[in-house]
């Protein structure tokens, strides 16, 4: 029931997932087995793997660049963190690699990138959605449903289906 699956029987497509429960933080060795990948797209959702700003900083850009050393107009869909509920206790952390990913983002895209896309998470699984978490953070089946319904219309373009 994870949004990536959903979407796979939805769009009928092979996909897949390299969740890596937690690990995957975006290291290079990462991209570039993920690049060896003969991929229609690839959807980056691994911000929430690291932990703060810092990190993500160190590895974000990078990763995106090593993806395109190989796939240069393969689409790259970057999701940014969905909504947790620590942010409803002031926890800012979301939202600072919210900005951080945007920024990344749009100067790959201002640079010329054409293939790159961004998803806000908060649109997929945001503050009114609460419900769609099992612990405050981590996506139950209903909030990767929701996930999903956000997503499929998107890579439907992306892809051309």
């Amino acid at each position: 029931m994870s949004y990536q699956a959903i979407l796979g029987r939805r769009l009928n497509l092979n996909h897949v997932n390299l969740g890596f429960s937690g690990n995957g933080r975006g290291e290079a060795a990462v991209a570039r087995a993920v690049a060896e990948i003969d991929a229609a797209a690839f959807v980056l959702d691994f911000a929430q793997n690291n932990s703060d700003t810092d990190s993500l900083s160190q590895v974000y850009d990078p990763f995106i660049g090593i993806l395109r050393e190989r796939h240069p107009e393969t689409p790259v869909v970057a999701i940014t963190p969905i909504y947790a509920a620590a942010e409803a206790t002031g926890s800012r952390k979301n939202e600072q690699m919210r900005a951080l990913i945007r920024k990344v983002v749009s100067k790959r895209i201002a640079a010329g990138d054409l293939h790159l896309q961004l998803v806000e998470g908060t649109d997929l699984l945001g503050p009114f959605r609460v419900d769609g978490l099992v612990d405050g953070t981590h996506p139950n089946d209903l909030g990767f449903q929701w996930m999903a319904e956000g997503l499929a219309e998107r890579l439907r373009k992306v892809l051309g289906l």
